[in-house]
């Protein structure tokens, strides 16, 4: 009798060891480490110091090689009217050119069965004195153009406006977390992970509750950045 209660009580035994070796090997592959996630915006306000506008020249002919040569005259002269302004060559470029045949009519006998060519071309001007934007523009109609269009602003060196706000997103979010921890009563650890949600730029990046009626020019970063915690 006795041997059997020893044996049936080796055999519990042998069970809870086993059962306590399996508990602490999951227990190990539970993953342990603490960790803090916040979110940081950077945003970098600047005055627009560039402009841009397109300028087009259409001249119809039945010939295509007048309406062409023709638009071509025009856009050379607008060229050196802007040049003689003091905008570089290199800033006045050929956007587009477009060439539409269609059927000449006649208001009384219908069509004529001849072509007209309508060629268009578009200049693209970059405006490096925005000062003088509209003495620029009347030029350009008084030396030809049909018309301008696509007037713009923006800003020529925007990837030092990126870098200087997600400098600024990145710091946000380090501060954000520095006040977790310091309502918790632990310490940053090192970086974890960090993720760039978006950038944005141009007018009306801005979120709606700071809306910005000046016309200037804004670049807003978003990270995301995990933190470990330290005791």
């Amino acid at each position: 009798m006795n041997r059997k209660l020893s044996v049936l009580s080796l055999i519990i035994l042998c069970v809870l060891l086993v059962g306590s070796v399996g508990t602490q090997q999951a227990q190990a592959q539970i993953p342990t480490t603490n960790a803090i996630t916040v979110g940081g915006i950077g945003m970098v306000v600047a005055d627009p110091d560039t402009a841009f506008f397109d300028v087009s020249v259409e001249r119809v002919s039945t010939e295509l090689s007048d309406a062409f040569s023709s638009g071509n005259q025009i856009v050379e002269d607008i060229r050196t009217t802007l040049n003689r302004l003091g905008v570089a060559r290199s800033d006045i470029r050929v956007q587009a050119i477009s060439i539409t045949p269609q059927d000449r009519i006649d208001a009384r006998i219908g069509p004529t069965g001849e072509f007209l060519y309508r060629v268009r071309h578009t200049l693209r001007v970059t405006v490096r004195d925005l000062t003088a934007s509209d003495t620029l523009i009347s030029a350009a109609l008084e030396s030809g153009a049909n018309d301008v269009s696509n007037y713009t602003l923006g800003v020529v060196d925007l990837k030092a406006l990126e870098l200087e706000a997600r400098a600024l997103a990145i710091q946000d979010a380090n501060d954000r977390a520095q006040q977790f921890v310091t309502s918790l009563g632990v310490r940053l650890g090192a970086v974890q992970y960090i993720n760039e949600i978006g950038v944005t730029s141009g007018f009306g990046a801005m979120p709606d509750n700071m809306a910005d009626s000046t016309g200037r020019f804004t670049v807003t970063v978003q990270v995301q950045i995990t933190y470990l915690l330290r005791r």
